[in-house]
Protein backbone atom coordinates (compact mmCIF):
# COMPACT_ATOMS: atom_id res chain seq x y z
CA UNK A 1 0.00 0.00 0.00
CA UNK A 2 1.32 4.05 -0.62
CA UNK A 3 0.18 7.12 -0.22
CA UNK A 4 -1.12 7.98 -3.96
CA UNK A 5 -0.79 11.64 -4.71
CA UNK A 6 -2.95 12.59 -7.93
CA UNK A 7 -2.98 16.50 -9.81
CA UNK A 8 -5.57 17.81 -11.87
CA UNK A 9 -5.12 21.45 -13.65
CA UNK A 10 -8.23 23.74 -13.57
CA UNK A 11 -9.72 26.36 -16.37
CA UNK A 12 -8.25 29.08 -14.40
CA UNK A 13 -4.63 27.20 -14.54
CA UNK A 14 -4.39 26.34 -10.89
CA UNK A 15 -3.67 22.61 -9.73
CA UNK A 16 -5.37 20.43 -7.02
CA UNK A 17 -3.96 17.58 -5.74
CA UNK A 18 -5.36 14.52 -4.37
CA UNK A 19 -4.69 11.79 -1.51
CA UNK A 20 -5.47 8.47 -1.80
CA UNK A 21 -4.40 5.10 -0.22
CA UNK A 22 -4.05 2.78 -2.98
CA UNK A 23 -2.60 -0.33 -3.33
CA UNK A 24 -1.24 -2.50 -6.67
CA UNK A 25 -3.21 -5.66 -7.73
CA UNK A 26 -3.01 -8.05 -10.19
CA UNK A 27 -5.07 -8.12 -13.26
CA UNK A 28 -5.07 -11.44 -14.81
CA UNK A 29 -7.13 -10.37 -17.92
CA UNK A 30 -4.81 -7.60 -18.66
CA UNK A 31 -1.67 -9.12 -17.29
CA UNK A 32 -1.05 -6.17 -15.58
CA UNK A 33 -0.63 -4.32 -12.29
CA UNK A 34 -3.39 -1.70 -11.58
CA UNK A 35 -3.91 0.54 -8.53
CA UNK A 36 -7.37 0.50 -6.93
CA UNK A 37 -8.05 2.91 -4.18
CA UNK A 38 -8.45 1.65 -0.43
CA UNK A 39 -9.38 4.64 1.10
CA UNK A 40 -9.84 8.77 -0.33
CA UNK A 41 -8.51 11.49 1.06
CA UNK A 42 -9.81 13.72 -0.30
CA UNK A 43 -8.49 16.93 -1.54
CA UNK A 44 -5.21 17.97 -0.17
CA UNK A 45 -5.99 21.52 0.64
CA UNK A 46 -9.19 20.62 2.60
CA UNK A 47 -7.08 17.46 4.35
CA UNK A 48 -7.77 16.82 8.05
CA UNK A 49 -4.26 16.45 8.64
CA UNK A 50 -4.79 15.45 12.34
CA UNK A 51 -6.66 12.51 11.29
CA UNK A 52 -4.13 11.21 8.80
CA UNK A 53 -1.57 12.16 11.70
CA UNK A 54 -3.74 10.06 13.99
CA UNK A 55 -3.76 7.03 11.39
CA UNK A 56 0.35 7.59 10.97
CA UNK A 57 0.67 7.31 14.84
CA UNK A 58 -2.15 4.22 14.73
CA UNK A 59 0.50 2.58 12.17
CA UNK A 60 4.07 3.08 14.12
CA UNK A 61 2.03 1.42 17.23
CA UNK A 62 1.46 -1.37 15.49
CA UNK A 63 4.76 -1.64 13.73
CA UNK A 64 6.70 -0.53 17.36
CA UNK A 65 4.71 -3.60 18.84
CA UNK A 66 2.71 -1.69 21.41
CA UNK A 67 5.27 0.78 21.81
CA UNK A 68 3.20 4.58 22.38
CA UNK A 69 4.46 7.01 19.28
CA UNK A 70 3.25 10.51 19.63
CA UNK A 71 3.40 12.98 16.75
CA UNK A 72 6.85 13.87 17.59
CA UNK A 73 9.57 12.45 16.13
CA UNK A 74 12.87 11.59 18.03
CA UNK A 75 15.39 12.90 16.97
CA UNK A 76 19.06 11.63 15.25
CA UNK A 77 21.42 11.92 16.67
CA UNK A 78 23.97 13.91 13.90
CA UNK A 79 26.61 11.87 12.86
CA UNK A 80 30.32 12.78 12.33
CA UNK A 81 32.34 11.80 9.47
CA UNK A 82 36.30 11.58 9.22
CA UNK A 83 36.53 11.40 5.78
CA UNK A 84 34.94 10.51 2.68
CA UNK A 85 36.13 7.97 -0.23
CA UNK A 86 34.91 8.22 -3.40
CA UNK A 87 35.66 4.77 -4.63
CA UNK A 88 32.53 2.75 -4.80
CA UNK A 89 32.09 3.32 -8.46
CA UNK A 90 35.85 2.33 -9.12
CA UNK A 91 35.37 -0.78 -6.85
CA UNK A 92 32.45 -2.19 -8.45
CA UNK A 93 33.86 -1.48 -11.66
CA UNK A 94 37.54 -3.07 -10.80
CA UNK A 95 35.92 -6.11 -9.28
CA UNK A 96 33.36 -6.55 -12.64
CA UNK A 97 35.77 -5.93 -15.05
CA UNK A 98 37.74 -8.99 -13.08
CA UNK A 99 35.62 -11.50 -12.91
CA UNK A 100 34.82 -11.16 -16.87
CA UNK A 101 38.10 -10.78 -17.85
CA UNK A 102 40.08 -12.82 -15.60
CA UNK A 103 43.19 -13.58 -17.19
CA UNK A 104 43.71 -10.39 -18.96
CA UNK A 105 44.27 -8.52 -15.41
CA UNK A 106 48.47 -9.64 -15.86
CA UNK A 107 48.86 -8.62 -19.00
CA UNK A 108 47.10 -5.00 -18.22
CA UNK A 109 49.25 -4.30 -15.26
CA UNK A 110 52.36 -5.31 -16.82
CA UNK A 111 51.60 -3.37 -19.86
CA UNK A 112 50.62 -0.43 -18.30
CA UNK A 113 53.72 0.00 -15.99
CA UNK A 114 56.63 2.11 -17.91
CA UNK A 115 59.20 -0.43 -18.08
CA UNK A 116 56.80 -3.19 -19.07
CA UNK A 117 58.41 -5.57 -16.36
CA UNK A 118 56.07 -7.88 -14.22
Amino acid sequence: MYLRITQRRNRDGSTVAYYALAENAWNAAAKRSEAQIVHNFGRADQLDRAALQRLVDSINRVLNEGEVVTGDRAEIPPIELDRVFELGVVLAARGLWRSRHRGCDPALHRRGRPDGAA
